[in-house]
């Protein structure tokens, strides 16, 4: 399976979650690669005049994103994210990442939330997320879920349902049983449902 690894330069379990998917056997995109590490910004800094690029003008930001550095790193990320099954997004991340994965919802891609250490503050449009797994465990779980699931819902519709098609519950009581290990129905085991919340609203 071909996925996309949306996260963070900063972000310390990327390249474990990169390591780990390739370990099962997928072809993961890391955008930390040598050959292919997304826009270099000290690189187009010397060349718009400015290398500090944490302090950009809004000018020299907008110089900096058309610069051909940036807009080749650009173009190989999409091509990676517009030819993946499924993306997943490792927190903490910031807006590219955010983007990606917004992308991939909307391009009805299998979408994982991971959720190594709690989130800064809450966000309500990962509710967008057909998967949310809180464990390098829990995420292979959904990998191997994911091949289940058909494209046709992997996507969540404007207006949600009250109630889980799969389980019959609604949103608080499928993450309260879930949390609790009690897992949802569509599981073939409650092993697989362990330390797993799969989006109540298919």
């Amino acid at each position: 399976m071909k996925i996309y690894v949306a996260s963070s330069w900063r972000n310390q379990y990327q390249s474990r979650v990169v390591e780990l998917l390739r370990e099962n056997g997928h072809e993961v995109y890391d955008f930390k690669q040598p050959d292919g590490p997304g826009s270099n910004w000290e690189t187009v800094g010397k060349e718009i005049g400015n290398e500090d690029w944490k302090n950009w003008t809004v000018e020299q930001y907008i110089r900096a994103i058309y610069h051909p550095v940036a807009v080749a790193g650009y173009r190989k990320d999409f091509e990676a994210l517009s030819k993946t099954d499924a993306c997943v997004f490792v927190a903490p991340a910031g807006v590219s990442a955010a983007l990606e994965f917004g992308w991939a919802c909307g391009a009805k891609r299998n979408s994982i939330l991971y959720l190594p250490e709690p989130l800064r503050e809450p966000d309500l449009m990962f509710k967008m997320a057909n998967f949310i797994v809180l464990s390098e465990a829990s995420l292979l779980n959904a990998i191997t879920t994911i091949s289940e699931v058909p494209l046709s819902v992997a996507a969540t519709p404007p207006e949600e349902p009250d109630k889980c098609k799969l389980c019959g519950y609604n949103a608080y009581e499928h993450i309260s049983r879930s949390m609790r290990n009690l897992g949802c129905r569509s599981f073939k085991t409650v092993q697989a449902a362990k330390n797993f919340v799969r989006n109540p609203h298919l």
